[in-house]
């Protein structure tokens, strides 16, 4: 959470860390500032899911463009959004 609102990027690292030590479901949250954040954490990190509020808030990315690149990356996504 240190990276809430900063736009940084998810802690790869640190989720990935968690989702090897857990046997439950991880959601990534605090970072995202763009659709290849959420391929990273969901690639590198290990996530089950991805939080974003600032990327829609301010405007940076629409839900519907994030699906159709998460789907081009091949991230499992609900689609057609």
């Amino acid at each position: 959470m240190d990276r809430d609102g900063t736009q940084s990027g998810f802690d790869c690292q640190l989720v990935r860390e968690v989702a090897e030590a857990v046997p439950i479901p991880v959601i990534a949250s605090g970072g995202a500032g763009s659709a290849l954040d959420f391929i990273q954490v969901f690639n590198e990190g290990r996530a089950d899911a991805a939080l974003a509020a600032s990327i829609f808030h301010f405007g940076i990315e629409n839900i519907a463009q994030l699906k159709r690149e998460l789907h081009n990356a091949s991230v499992p996504v609900r689609w057609p959004c």
